[in-house]
């Protein structure tokens, strides 16, 4: 250890050790007292050092509680937590006693400074990614112990590569990533350690390189999240739709007393509402389980009447955030908040009687006992989770743990009731496909970007957008309080439409017509370098619209062919393309132009027009390669 790495540079004297309450004047006095804690760990004594507050946390008397310091075998960060949907056990760092511990200490170190200061150039880490780097690094840790590291100064590059080549087989590259992170971070506060690395523990190398991430964003070519199919979408819909339209009913008999505030046949209902949110917005989870009561509101905007959903954005710490909702949504949450209604009434009465006995009120003998049991810190981190989720919708009831009041505790739905609830929808809808959130958010914009452009027709567009002429940019205007990264993710479904149409155009033997053919097949012929990367570049800025009869590419929108009157003016127009897709429709165009050609006493103009449509039909006909049919093999038209 280097002793002037330790002498003080001007640190802040951290708080007694001992616990206790402290009274402060003014507002959020456990905010100022963790404010005032050390910004560095350089300097201080390890006595000095286990003192530090890692957590606190205000009770209702106005006094300061502290939860854990430094030197504690566990850190409760449950009143730095944002996902209020997440559990005790999730909320809490748990330092393995097993470890060496001066390994551990410097471990923590890493820790603390990346809560309380973040990575150079960046903000303070979330409470929940250092728990999850945390816990991810523990298999690392142990693999080095074994290998005979003791402290952080005696890990060399060539344990780390030994652990990545058979840890690498068990988990994809995000996942190694994390559990190297924390590492990472500690080369990068080195300075804060008291046994640094003596080299880089990565041999110079950059942490997405050596975990892989790197290699697959270079060399992926889809997304990694699969789309929904349409066969088992419509299934799970229908489903859903259904379990709404029975919700009132079984409501009724809950409100009657002949069911249960959280009886199986309702959490039906809960598990239906849910997938319709994720499926209908593109929510992740975690905006889908903050909605809270009336959160949804309708307004008129140049004639359009748009219907939003309010919830917070925890990810990105973007705070409140709007979600486009389809107006069919509306009634489902509506009777979602009637499923909640009950369980919210316990949380009040929950958070009644906690206060109660936190103010040192009259209580029973069971709350006395209860308080003693689990001690008036549970009792506060018990508190602040049934405050931020009095209001919510997706409620569950604990099955053993019991609240104060006696009645199994309430929570919000965590991550891994809400993937639960999923799988109960795909199980009761008769599908296998293993149903999960990301798959509902990019379902929703895939479902977006080939409904636009026409690509592939789908039931649910019109559930989705209502107002499906409706382009981005109006949608993204409409209101600035939205997510632009799900904007994002439509925008890369948009060109990855696109692409799939473009790069069918360019397959040699795919037939084309239209007025742009000439201009395609001179392209086709001549060599391209890199012709995936053309067309890429080529879907993100070209102009696409489906016509329903064919590709329109003006940049104008003058398009002159999108009536059905007009039709045949693409077969010439400089910005059209028909490809296979259409076959089926000019089939019906040309055999509706024959129709026109035996309608007699209609004069010469029409007479004319007709035998101009009638000609570019069976010119699109030719180009495509399709057999002309007559009125003769289509008994149905005569």
């Amino acid at each position: 250890m280097n002793p002037k790495r330790h002498m003080s540079h001007g640190a802040v004297e951290p708080a007694p050790r001992e616990k206790g309450q402290h009274q402060f004047k003014g507002t959020a006095p456990a905010a100022a007292l963790l404010a005032a804690q050390p910004p560095t760990l350089v300097g201080l004594t390890r006595v000095q050092r286990d003192a530090v507050l890692i957590s606190a946390v205000d009770d209702p008397n106005g006094q300061v509680l502290e939860v854990s310091r430094f030197g504690d075998p566990v850190w409760e960060l449950w009143s730095q937590w944002t996902l209020q949907s997440a559990r005790g056990h999730e909320r809490r760092i748990r330092w393995p006693s097993e470890l060496p511990r001066e390994l551990v200490d410097d471990l923590k170190a890493v820790a603390y400074v990346w809560l309380r200061r973040g990575r150079p150039g960046m903000p303070p880490a979330a409470a929940r990614s250092i728990k999850g780097h945390v816990t991810n690094a523990m298999p690392l840790m142990r693999h080095l112990v074994q290998a005979g590291v003791e402290r952080i100064e005696d890990i060399q590059p060539l344990f780390i590569w030994d652990f990545i080549h058979s840890y690498s087989r068990k988990v994809v590259p995000s996942h190694l990533s994390s559990s190297l992170e924390l590492l990472d971070a500690a080369w990068v506060f080195r300075e804060e350690l008291r046994y640094p690395f003596t080299c880089h523990p990565f041999a110079g190398k950059a942490l997405g390189v050596i975990s892989g991430i790197d290699a697959r964003l270079v060399n992926q070519t889809a997304a990694l999240t699969p789309v929904i199919p349409p066969s088992i979408n419509e299934r799970l819909f229908d489903y859903a739709l259904g379990v709404v339209s029975a919700a009132e009913r079984l409501l009724a008999e809950r409100d009657s007393g002949r069911l249960g505030a959280s009886a199986r046949k309702l959490l039906v209902l809960r598990d239906a509402v849910l997938y319709l949110t994720e499926i209908g917005t593109g929510m992740r989870n975690s905006e889908a389980l903050n909605m809270k009561n009336r959160c949804w509101r309708s307004e008129v905007k140049n004639g359009i009447t748009f219907h939003w959903i309010r919830t917070v954005d925890v990810k990105t710490k973007a705070g409140p955030v709007d979600y486009l909702m389809p107006p069919d949504l509306e009634p489902a949450l509506a009777l979602l908040e009637r499923f909640a209604r009950p369980l919210q009434q316990m949380l009040h009465d929950e958070i009644s009687a906690l206060k109660r006995v936190l103010t040192g009120g009259l209580t029973s003998d069971s709350e006395a006992a209860w308080l003693t049991e689990v001690g008036r810190a549970k009792a506060l981190e018990r508190l602040a989770e049934a405050e931020a989720s009095c209001d919510s919708l997706f409620l569950s009831q604990a099955g053993r743990k019991r609240s104060i009041t006696g009645e199994c505790q309430i929570h919000l739905m965590n991550n891994s009731g809400s993937s639960d609830a999923l799988a109960r929808v795909a199980e009761a809808a008769g599908v296998t496909w293993p149903l999960t959130n990301m798959q509902c958010r990019r379902t929703f914009a895939w479902l977006a970007a080939h409904s636009f452009l026409g690509v592939h027709g789908t039931i649910f567009v019109r559930w989705q957008f209502r107002h499906k002429d409706l382009s981005l940019s109006q949608l993204y205007g409409a209101n600035p309080l939205q997510d632009p990264k799900l904007y994002g993710e439509l925008w890369k479904e948009f060109a990855a439409a696109k692409n799939e149409v473009l790069s069918s155009w360019f397959l040699e033997d795919e037939p084309l017509s239209g007025g742009a053919r000439e201009r395609i097949m001179r392209a086709r012929a001549t060599p391209a370098k890199d012709l995936k990367t053309l067309l890429q570049a080529s879907a993100e800025s070209i102009t696409l619209r489906n016509t329903g009869h064919s590709w329109c590419m003006s940049e104008n929108g003058a398009c002159v062919g999108g009536g059905v009157y007009e039709s045949y003016r693409c077969g010439t127009c400089s910005d059209g393309v028909i490809d296979a897709r259409f076959t089926g429709t000019w089939q019906r165009i040309h055999i509706a132009n024959l129709r026109l050609t035996q309608v007699g006493n209609c004069g010469p103009g029409a007479q004319q027009h007709v035998a101009r449509a009638l000609n570019a039909s069976r010119k699109v006909l030719a180009d495509l390669g399709v057999t002309e049919p007559t009125l003769d093999n289509h008994p149905k038209y005569q």
